[in-house]
Protein backbone atom coordinates (compact mmCIF):
# COMPACT_ATOMS: atom_id res chain seq x y z
CA UNK A 1 0.00 0.00 0.00
CA UNK A 2 1.53 3.29 -1.08
CA UNK A 3 1.98 6.00 1.68
CA UNK A 4 0.98 9.58 0.97
CA UNK A 5 3.81 12.21 1.39
CA UNK A 6 3.39 15.74 2.80
CA UNK A 7 2.59 18.30 0.22
CA UNK A 8 4.65 21.45 -0.22
CA UNK A 9 1.76 23.52 1.20
CA UNK A 10 1.60 21.38 4.33
CA UNK A 11 5.34 21.64 4.83
CA UNK A 12 5.24 25.42 4.45
CA UNK A 13 2.38 25.68 6.97
CA UNK A 14 4.31 23.52 9.45
CA UNK A 15 7.45 25.64 9.03
CA UNK A 16 5.45 28.84 9.57
CA UNK A 17 3.80 27.43 12.72
CA UNK A 18 7.15 26.28 14.12
CA UNK A 19 8.68 29.68 13.31
CA UNK A 20 5.85 31.53 15.04
CA UNK A 21 5.97 29.33 18.12
CA UNK A 22 9.79 29.39 18.20
CA UNK A 23 9.84 33.17 17.82
CA UNK A 24 7.35 33.54 20.62
CA UNK A 25 9.44 31.28 22.85
CA UNK A 26 12.67 33.17 22.03
CA UNK A 27 10.94 36.50 22.63
CA UNK A 28 9.56 35.23 25.94
CA UNK A 29 12.98 33.98 26.95
CA UNK A 30 14.68 37.30 26.22
CA UNK A 31 11.86 39.19 27.94
CA UNK A 32 12.21 36.98 31.01
CA UNK A 33 16.00 37.35 30.96
CA UNK A 34 15.72 41.15 30.74
CA UNK A 35 13.10 41.24 33.49
CA UNK A 36 15.23 39.00 35.72
CA UNK A 37 18.33 41.10 35.09
CA UNK A 38 16.34 44.27 35.83
CA UNK A 39 14.93 42.86 39.07
CA UNK A 40 18.28 41.46 40.18
CA UNK A 41 20.01 44.81 39.58
CA UNK A 42 17.55 46.93 41.52
CA UNK A 43 17.08 44.40 44.30
CA UNK A 44 20.84 44.17 44.88
CA UNK A 45 21.28 47.93 44.70
CA UNK A 46 18.38 48.59 47.07
CA UNK A 47 19.71 46.08 49.58
CA UNK A 48 23.14 47.75 49.63
CA UNK A 49 21.70 51.24 50.08
CA UNK A 50 19.16 50.28 52.73
CA UNK A 51 21.77 48.41 54.76
CA UNK A 52 24.00 51.50 54.72
CA UNK A 53 21.23 53.93 55.65
CA UNK A 54 20.04 51.60 58.37
CA UNK A 55 23.53 51.45 59.89
CA UNK A 56 23.73 55.25 59.89
CA UNK A 57 20.27 55.93 61.26
CA UNK A 58 20.96 55.60 65.00
CA UNK A 59 24.22 57.54 64.74
CA UNK A 60 22.76 60.47 62.80
CA UNK A 61 19.76 60.52 65.11
CA UNK A 62 22.17 61.30 67.97
CA UNK A 63 24.42 63.64 65.99
CA UNK A 64 25.30 66.77 67.95
CA UNK A 65 23.54 65.60 71.11
CA UNK A 66 24.86 67.60 74.08
CA UNK A 67 27.36 69.51 71.90
CA UNK A 68 27.52 73.14 70.72
CA UNK A 69 25.45 73.35 67.55
CA UNK A 70 27.29 76.20 65.79
CA UNK A 71 24.06 78.19 65.45
CA UNK A 72 25.93 81.23 66.69
CA UNK A 73 27.85 81.14 63.37
CA UNK A 74 31.09 81.61 65.32
CA UNK A 75 32.60 78.13 65.18
CA UNK A 76 31.83 77.27 68.81
CA UNK A 77 31.64 73.55 68.03
CA UNK A 78 35.25 73.28 66.83
CA UNK A 79 36.46 75.58 69.61
CA UNK A 80 34.84 73.32 72.22
CA UNK A 81 37.07 70.43 71.14
CA UNK A 82 40.23 72.46 70.48
CA UNK A 83 43.57 72.02 72.22
CA UNK A 84 43.75 73.27 75.80
CA UNK A 85 46.27 73.34 78.60
CA UNK A 86 45.75 69.62 79.16
CA UNK A 87 44.53 68.55 75.72
CA UNK A 88 47.76 68.32 73.73
CA UNK A 89 46.32 66.52 70.69
CA UNK A 90 43.02 67.83 69.35
CA UNK A 91 40.44 65.39 67.96
CA UNK A 92 38.99 65.52 64.46
CA UNK A 93 36.02 67.42 65.91
CA UNK A 94 38.30 70.45 66.32
CA UNK A 95 38.64 70.55 62.52
CA UNK A 96 34.87 70.59 61.99
CA UNK A 97 34.69 74.37 61.93
CA UNK A 98 36.79 77.41 62.75
CA UNK A 99 36.50 80.13 65.36
CA UNK A 100 34.64 83.12 63.99
CA UNK A 101 33.26 81.29 60.92
CA UNK A 102 29.78 79.91 60.25
CA UNK A 103 30.60 76.60 58.52
CA UNK A 104 31.03 73.30 60.34
CA UNK A 105 29.54 71.84 63.48
CA UNK A 106 28.51 68.29 64.41
CA UNK A 107 27.46 67.90 60.77
CA UNK A 108 30.22 69.06 58.43
CA UNK A 109 29.93 68.53 54.68
CA UNK A 110 33.20 68.19 52.78
CA UNK A 111 34.80 67.19 49.50
CA UNK A 112 38.19 66.10 50.91
CA UNK A 113 40.29 66.04 54.09
CA UNK A 114 39.53 68.63 56.77
CA UNK A 115 39.93 71.50 57.22
CA UNK A 116 40.78 72.51 53.64
CA UNK A 117 38.28 70.09 52.13
CA UNK A 118 35.31 71.43 54.10
CA UNK A 119 32.43 73.04 52.22
CA UNK A 120 32.40 76.57 53.64
CA UNK A 121 29.80 78.35 51.53
CA UNK A 122 26.06 77.81 51.23
CA UNK A 123 24.39 76.89 47.95
CA UNK A 124 20.66 77.66 48.01
CA UNK A 125 20.76 77.43 51.79
CA UNK A 126 22.66 74.12 51.92
CA UNK A 127 26.19 72.93 52.44
CA UNK A 128 26.52 70.27 49.72
CA UNK A 129 29.33 67.82 48.99
CA UNK A 130 30.47 64.27 48.36
CA UNK A 131 31.76 63.57 51.90
CA UNK A 132 30.41 63.94 55.38
CA UNK A 133 32.03 64.31 58.79
CA UNK A 134 29.75 63.97 61.80
CA UNK A 135 29.94 63.60 65.57
CA UNK A 136 27.38 61.78 67.68
CA UNK A 137 26.83 60.73 71.27
CA UNK A 138 26.88 57.11 72.48
CA UNK A 139 25.11 56.52 75.83
CA UNK A 140 26.91 54.91 78.75
CA UNK A 141 24.92 52.70 81.09
CA UNK A 142 23.95 54.19 84.44
CA UNK A 143 23.29 57.67 85.80
CA UNK A 144 25.81 60.24 87.04
CA UNK A 145 25.63 61.56 90.61
CA UNK A 146 24.62 65.24 91.11
CA UNK A 147 27.72 65.70 93.29
CA UNK A 148 30.26 67.30 90.94
CA UNK A 149 32.67 68.47 93.60
CA UNK A 150 31.81 72.16 93.22
CA UNK A 151 28.73 74.36 93.03
CA UNK A 152 27.38 76.11 89.96
CA UNK A 153 28.10 79.83 89.77
CA UNK A 154 27.69 82.87 87.55
CA UNK A 155 30.68 83.37 85.20
CA UNK A 156 31.60 86.65 86.85
CA UNK A 157 35.34 86.05 86.53
CA UNK A 158 35.12 85.40 82.78
CA UNK A 159 33.95 88.83 81.61
CA UNK A 160 36.55 88.95 78.81
CA UNK A 161 35.20 85.76 77.21
CA UNK A 162 33.13 85.62 74.03
CA UNK A 163 29.44 84.87 74.80
CA UNK A 164 29.78 86.50 78.23
CA UNK A 165 27.10 89.11 77.47
CA UNK A 166 24.62 86.34 76.72
CA UNK A 167 25.45 84.02 79.63
CA UNK A 168 26.65 86.39 82.37
CA UNK A 169 23.43 86.12 84.43
CA UNK A 170 23.22 82.33 84.28
CA UNK A 171 24.44 79.95 86.92
CA UNK A 172 26.26 76.86 85.74
CA UNK A 173 29.58 75.19 85.01
CA UNK A 174 31.79 76.98 82.50
CA UNK A 175 34.73 76.57 80.14
CA UNK A 176 37.78 75.34 82.05
CA UNK A 177 35.91 74.14 85.17
CA UNK A 178 37.13 70.87 86.68
CA UNK A 179 34.37 68.47 87.81
CA UNK A 180 34.14 65.04 89.39
CA UNK A 181 31.79 62.57 87.69
CA UNK A 182 30.61 59.65 89.81
CA UNK A 183 28.28 56.87 88.79
CA UNK A 184 25.29 56.26 91.03
CA UNK A 185 25.49 52.87 92.79
CA UNK A 186 28.97 52.22 91.46
CA UNK A 187 29.23 50.50 88.12
CA UNK A 188 31.71 50.98 85.32
CA UNK A 189 33.75 54.15 85.00
CA UNK A 190 32.06 57.07 83.27
CA UNK A 191 34.64 57.05 80.47
CA UNK A 192 38.30 56.38 79.75
CA UNK A 193 41.03 58.99 80.13
CA UNK A 194 41.30 61.12 77.02
CA UNK A 195 37.70 60.58 75.93
CA UNK A 196 35.10 63.30 75.46
CA UNK A 197 31.83 63.11 77.39
CA UNK A 198 28.56 65.02 76.90
CA UNK A 199 25.21 65.29 78.65
CA UNK A 200 22.05 65.84 76.55
CA UNK A 201 20.98 68.88 78.59
CA UNK A 202 24.37 70.56 79.00
CA UNK A 203 25.59 71.70 75.58
CA UNK A 204 29.37 71.58 76.10
CA UNK A 205 31.79 68.63 75.92
CA UNK A 206 33.85 67.50 78.91
CA UNK A 207 37.32 66.08 78.43
CA UNK A 208 38.26 63.20 80.75
CA UNK A 209 41.52 64.15 82.39
CA UNK A 210 41.67 61.15 84.72
CA UNK A 211 39.53 58.03 85.06
CA UNK A 212 39.37 55.95 88.25
CA UNK A 213 36.98 53.24 89.42
CA UNK A 214 35.34 55.67 91.85
CA UNK A 215 35.13 58.79 89.67
CA UNK A 216 36.41 60.63 86.62
CA UNK A 217 37.99 64.08 86.65
CA UNK A 218 36.76 66.08 83.67
CA UNK A 219 37.37 69.56 82.27
CA UNK A 220 34.61 71.59 80.64
CA UNK A 221 35.68 72.47 77.07
CA UNK A 222 39.31 73.26 77.94
CA UNK A 223 40.03 74.46 74.41
CA UNK A 224 37.20 77.01 74.65
CA UNK A 225 38.72 78.31 77.88
CA UNK A 226 42.06 78.79 76.15
CA UNK A 227 40.35 80.58 73.23
CA UNK A 228 38.34 82.71 75.69
CA UNK A 229 34.95 81.42 74.53
CA UNK A 230 32.36 80.92 77.26
CA UNK A 231 30.53 77.58 76.99
CA UNK A 232 28.55 75.64 79.56
CA UNK A 233 25.35 75.95 81.55
CA UNK A 234 23.20 74.05 84.01
CA UNK A 235 24.19 70.53 85.00
CA UNK A 236 22.23 68.80 87.75
CA UNK A 237 23.25 65.17 87.39
CA UNK A 238 20.92 62.16 87.55
CA UNK A 239 21.48 62.03 83.82
CA UNK A 240 23.13 59.51 81.54
CA UNK A 241 26.60 60.39 80.30
CA UNK A 242 27.39 59.93 76.60
CA UNK A 243 30.76 59.45 74.90
CA UNK A 244 31.49 61.42 71.74
CA UNK A 245 32.31 59.53 68.57
CA UNK A 246 33.05 60.87 65.09
CA UNK A 247 33.11 59.45 61.59
CA UNK A 248 33.77 60.32 57.98
CA UNK A 249 31.67 58.99 55.09
CA UNK A 250 32.95 58.84 51.52
CA UNK A 251 32.97 56.65 48.42
CA UNK A 252 36.23 54.91 47.52
CA UNK A 253 36.74 52.17 44.90
CA UNK A 254 33.03 51.56 44.55
CA UNK A 255 32.41 51.23 48.30
CA UNK A 256 30.77 53.53 50.83
CA UNK A 257 33.29 53.54 53.66
CA UNK A 258 32.99 54.85 57.19
CA UNK A 259 36.18 55.98 58.89
CA UNK A 260 35.57 55.85 62.65
CA UNK A 261 37.30 58.10 65.16
CA UNK A 262 36.78 56.20 68.40
CA UNK A 263 40.08 55.82 70.26
CA UNK A 264 41.58 58.82 72.12
CA UNK A 265 42.79 61.28 71.05
CA UNK A 266 40.47 60.72 68.05
CA UNK A 267 42.74 62.64 65.70
CA UNK A 268 42.86 59.82 63.14
CA UNK A 269 40.60 56.89 62.24
CA UNK A 270 40.85 53.89 64.56
CA UNK A 271 39.09 51.58 62.10
CA UNK A 272 37.33 51.58 58.74
CA UNK A 273 34.02 49.89 57.91
CA UNK A 274 32.51 49.14 54.51
CA UNK A 275 28.84 50.09 54.71
CA UNK A 276 27.86 49.28 51.11
CA UNK A 277 29.34 48.00 47.86
CA UNK A 278 28.68 48.86 44.21
CA UNK A 279 28.21 52.51 45.22
CA UNK A 280 28.88 54.94 42.37
CA UNK A 281 27.91 58.19 44.08
CA UNK A 282 27.11 59.83 47.40
CA UNK A 283 25.80 63.34 47.96
CA UNK A 284 25.23 65.06 51.29
CA UNK A 285 23.20 68.24 51.86
CA UNK A 286 22.81 70.04 55.18
CA UNK A 287 20.67 73.08 55.93
CA UNK A 288 22.10 74.79 59.04
CA UNK A 289 18.92 76.81 59.66
CA UNK A 290 16.35 74.05 59.88
CA UNK A 291 18.97 71.40 60.76
CA UNK A 292 17.91 69.08 57.92
CA UNK A 293 20.46 66.56 56.63
CA UNK A 294 19.80 64.71 53.38
CA UNK A 295 21.88 61.70 52.32
CA UNK A 296 21.60 60.40 48.74
CA UNK A 297 23.30 57.20 47.60
CA UNK A 298 23.54 55.76 44.09
CA UNK A 299 24.23 52.03 43.65
CA UNK A 300 24.76 50.20 40.38
CA UNK A 301 23.39 46.80 39.42
CA UNK A 302 25.53 43.74 38.86
CA UNK A 303 24.83 43.46 35.13
CA UNK A 304 25.97 45.65 32.24
CA UNK A 305 22.86 47.00 30.54
CA UNK A 306 22.20 47.90 26.92
CA UNK A 307 22.47 51.62 26.24
CA UNK A 308 18.67 52.02 26.13
CA UNK A 309 18.32 50.36 29.55
CA UNK A 310 21.33 51.96 31.28
CA UNK A 311 20.75 54.85 33.70
CA UNK A 312 23.45 57.12 32.29
CA UNK A 313 25.16 59.97 34.08
CA UNK A 314 22.00 61.40 35.68
CA UNK A 315 19.95 58.50 37.02
CA UNK A 316 16.44 59.20 38.22
CA UNK A 317 16.42 60.74 41.70
CA UNK A 318 20.02 61.96 41.61
CA UNK A 319 20.01 65.40 43.32
CA UNK A 320 20.16 68.59 41.29
CA UNK A 321 23.57 70.16 41.77
CA UNK A 322 25.33 66.84 42.38
CA UNK A 323 28.06 66.01 39.83
CA UNK A 324 27.37 63.56 37.02
CA UNK A 325 27.95 59.89 37.75
CA UNK A 326 30.80 58.52 35.65
CA UNK A 327 31.47 55.07 37.04
CA UNK A 328 28.61 52.69 36.35
CA UNK A 329 26.95 54.84 33.70
CA UNK A 330 26.52 51.70 31.56
CA UNK A 331 24.62 49.94 34.34
CA UNK A 332 21.21 50.32 35.86
CA UNK A 333 21.61 52.69 38.82
CA UNK A 334 19.26 53.06 41.77
CA UNK A 335 19.22 56.28 43.80
CA UNK A 336 17.68 56.44 47.27
CA UNK A 337 17.71 59.28 49.78
CA UNK A 338 16.99 59.64 53.47
CA UNK A 339 16.54 62.76 55.57
CA UNK A 340 17.28 63.40 59.22
CA UNK A 341 16.49 66.38 61.40
CA UNK A 342 19.56 66.95 63.55
CA UNK A 343 18.34 67.48 67.08
CA UNK A 344 21.05 69.95 68.08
Amino acid sequence: MRQRAFSLTEILIAVIVVAIVGGALVSAFFSFSLSYSHTEDYTTAREEIENALGALSSQLSNAGLGMPNNRDDKGSFAVAFAKGDNVTVAPVMSLMGKKGEAWGGPITVATDDLPDGAVKTLNSGYYSGSELYYAWAVPRSGLVSPDFGKAMRKPSGLSTFENYEVLSEDRGYWSGDSLQLKMIRGGAAVANAGEWVVFPSFGAPLWVKQSMPSHATVLVAPGAHKEKVLLGGLLYGLEEAHCVRAARLRVASGELIQELYETPPQDRPSRVKVLARNIVGAWFRFNPKNRILSVSLAAKGLNTAEARHASGRRPRGWPIGAPDIVEGKNHRILVESMTWRIRN
